[in-house]
């Protein structure tokens, strides 16, 4: 879009944007690209070695360190600010030269730190660690020095780009600590309710082209590859296909997905009739061992999402009660809906994020009540003076800028988007090698996605 106007952009980690597009400036792919990286990770290539100068020992994502894979808490810090540490020279290497109208960085590193560590930031939900473990508060206390390390850098990156612009800070979700007691085995729930058959076949093609809808990713492993996953549904996903109605795949959209036809055996004039039925069956889920109702709210797809891709989203969605359960894909046997587990004291998601903005015309002190992270994108546009497309999702957050500035500066319109904008790559079209596939599946596993 910024290509059309003839803005010059600086692109840095976003994630899932590999290959990186022809924009004017430069782009780096960030989550999940190949590993090690190549120059196909940069626009233009040719840069690709001026990156590596700059980026040093840092690996692009934690998730590729051996200190990762062996959990080792002083060896991830360690690797988290180097990674930070790489990013930051590179963004104030680029944002050096003249010229550049956008500079986006993201960092990784506080996902994966509160993810793995949030036990040690959370003294509440971690006090039990202080009995079992005496460096807990040392931890806590070296979590904090690496936050204010990153903020450190973000001073000056800040500082670099100067007094007259707009600086936004955010997240794309929150965190919160993850207390799962009990496990429900939806999967089975719906097998108890005549909707899911297990069979010992994989069943792959209708979830691979949901996933790969978004991006091409192969999700599962063939069937050569399954005994090194974990046993049952989660790792083979065996489905008996003309029998089976419904199924959850796991994604954190915590989304049941019904089988219509010619998929599975759901015709038109029962889609309907079963989505009441499940959402019904959803609100009155209850614990035996709690008596306590399991899920807070359902929904139907249309009444969180919309626009052209709406059939590729989950048919129900819904929310669970609190954060003392947790939901496995796994097929147990009929009689164990629910199970007692003892997990690790990690972080998970939590939907409210963060926004931060400072700028010419921004009000101080202002608190943003209504804004949605799709309200991002067309303020972005409108800060930087570009029309924003008609059709374009959200809304810019006018409540943010001083009453003055709004006047001078109307939002201004274009009638829609043009097609075939994106240079990424095709629908369906795979820009991973088979290896490079099962090493981004494998850590779609450690973060919970799959």
């Amino acid at each position: 879009m910024l290509n059309r106007v003839g803005r010059r952009a600086i692109v840095l980690n976003v994630p899932i944007t590999y290959p990186p597009e022809e924009v004017q400036g430069v782009m780096v792919s960030g989550v999940f690209v190949p590993h090690p990286a190549g120059e196909s990770v940069i626009h233009p290539r040719q840069r690709f070695s001026e990156l590596s100068e700059l980026l040093g020992e840092c690996t692009l994502d934690l998730l590729y360190t051996q200190a990762w894979a062996d959990q080792d808490f002083e060896g991830i810090l360690q690797e988290a600010t180097l990674t930070v540490e790489g990013w930051t020279r590179a963004s104030l290497h680029f944002m050096s030269e003249p010229g550049w109208d956008l500079c986006v960085v993201v960092f990784t590193e506080t996902d994966r730190i509160q993810h793995r560590f949030w036990q040690w930031l959370s003294p509440e939900e971690g006090s039990h660690l202080s009995r079992e473990n005496g460096n807990s508060r040392g931890r806590r206390e070296k979590l904090l020095d690496f936050y204010t390390n990153l903020d450190a850098h973000l001073g000056k990156m800040i500082a670099q780009a100067g007094e007259e612009t707009y600086i936004f800070i955010l997240s794309d979700h929150g965190f919160g600590g993850s207390k799962v007691r009990r496990k429900f085995y939806i999967n089975s729930w719906l097998s108890s309710l005549g909707l899911f058959y297990p069979r010992h076949q994989p069943f792959r093609s209708l979830i691979r082209r949901i996933i790969q809808k978004f991006h091409p990713i192969r999700p599962f492993p063939d069937k050569n590859e399954s005994s090194r996953q974990q046993p049952g549904i989660t790792s083979r996903l065996d489905m008996d296909w003309e029998r089976s109605k419904v199924c959850y795949i796991g994604v954190e959209s915590m989304g049941l997905y019904i089988l219509r036809e010619p998929f599975g055996p759901v015709g038109a004039e029962e889609y309907e009739p079963l989505r009441k039925f499940l959402k019904r069956e959803l609100l009155a889920l209850t614990d035996p061992a709690s008596r306590q109702r399991l899920v807070g709210n359902v929904f139907k797809r249309e009444e969180l999402y919309w626009g052209e891709c709406l059939q590729e989203a989950p048919d129900l969605l819904f929310t669970l009660r609190g954060n003392q359960h947790g939901v496995s894909k796994s097929w147990k046997r009929k009689s164990r809906l629910f199970r007692d587990t003892r997990e690790r004291g990690e972080g998970s998601h939590r939907p409210e994020g963060i926004m931060m903005m400072k700028g010419p015309g921004i009000k101080e002190n202002t608190r943003l009540e209504e804004a949605q992270i799709i309200d991002i994108a067309p303020t972005l546009l409108y800060v930087l003076g570009v029309e924003i497309p008609g059709d374009m999702d959200g809304k810019v957050l006018l409540e943010a800028f001083q009453e003055r500035h709004r006047a001078n500066h109307p939002v201004r319109y274009a009638e829609s988007s043009p097609k075939g904008e994106s240079t990424g790559s095709m629908e369906g079209e795979s820009v991973y090698s088979e290896e490079e596939l099962e090493t981004i599946q494998k850590r779609l596993m450690d973060l919970g996605y799959l």
